[in-house]
């Protein structure tokens, strides 16, 4: 396949296989409304909802009648489009881009006496995630290389800028082996 998704239609979108790093899957792409659905269905499951393009009152609406508004991040790069997410969604966690104080005293006042989410660039300063900290924001960075398929760190190097910078959400190619590195790093301390 080739092209944007929103131009395939969707018998031709069936046909299409994921691919992963080893080649192509068995997995086909699942819609929106399939991945809500299943999101619904599985109590645990937090979704990190990357809209780009997308109004976000139209990708809150699916996400409002399926109850999942306190099971969502919304990650918005501009304050456009943050502005338009708190209003669609009440109870939806806005993540909004911060790469300054200012940002950050823009977006508070943004979201009023509501909780939202700093992402800051992992190469930020770390006063600035002490200053989105004092701020009250849940703090989201990443360790995604520029084409976000590979990390640039290693899990365990992904710990300790997390542990160091007391980062509430880390966005990674490797959860599972950083959730170990996490792990590993808490009980050192207490061994330690």
């Amino acid at each position: 396949g080739h092209g944007p998704l929103a131009a395939l239609r969707s018998e031709n979108l069936q046909k299409l296989r994921l691919k992963s790093i080893s080649g192509p899957t068995q997995e086909h792409i699942p819609t929106y409304e399939t991945v809500l659905d299943w999101a619904a269905r599985t109590p645990n499951v937090l979704l990190m909802l990357d809209i780009k393009d997308v109004l976000p009152a139209d990708a809150l609406r699916s996400v409002r009648r399926q109850r999942l508004s306190d099971r969502v991040v919304v990650l918005t790069f501009q304050e456009k489009q943050a502005r338009e997410a708190f209003k669609a969604d009440p109870d939806a966690l806005i993540s909004v881009l911060v790469t300054t104080p200012t940002d950050l005293v823009t977006y508070r006042k943004i979201a009023g006496t509501r909780r939202f989410a700093a992402y800051i660039p992992k190469t930020s300063k770390p006063s600035l995630f002490k200053i989105a900290h004092q701020a009250g924001a849940i703090i989201i960075t990443d360790i995604l290389g520029p084409t976000a398929i590979k990390d640039v760190m290693s899990p365990e190097d992904g710990a300790q800028h997390a542990r160091a910078l007391s980062i509430d959400i880390m966005v990674t190619n490797t959860p599972l082996q950083l959730q170990t590195s996490l792990k590993k790093t808490v009980l050192e301390r207490f061994l330690f």
